[in-house]
């Protein structure tokens, strides 16, 4: 039996936001604050979607990819370790660095 499968060819987007991401990726979606996450490594940003609204925190780290949403605070890896980002205040502070003597760790 064939079952017919819906396709995307006539469907419309629009897009909520134009984020402009140099390069966004790591989209992540925290269940319990109703949220879309995501990094925009290259511009070293972190980027949030809540319904309608949309903040953008500039970070002073490469970050990679968010590994944790607890409460207030985003975890990432990035180019020196793991990193926090109170998201009521926008402050970032490095939790963990990782290879601190090494000019190319891989979590960038």
């Amino acid at each position: 039996m064939s079952v017919a499968l819906p396709t995307l060819a006539n469907a419309t987007v629009t897009p909520l936001f134009h984020a402009e991401n140099h390069l966004g990726e790591g989209a992540f979606w925290d269940r319990d604050g109703q949220r879309l996450l995501w990094v925009d490594i290259l511009a070293s940003r972190l980027l949030v979607q809540h319904a309608e609204e949309f903040e953008t925190f500039e970070l002073p780290v490469m970050p990679s990819v968010i590994w944790k949403v607890e409460h207030d605070c985003v975890y990432m890896a990035t180019e020196e370790g793991i990193g926090e980002v109170a998201l009521s205040t926008g402050r970032y502070r490095t939790v963990l660095e990782i290879e601190a003597d090494r000019r190319d760790p891989r979590s960038h």
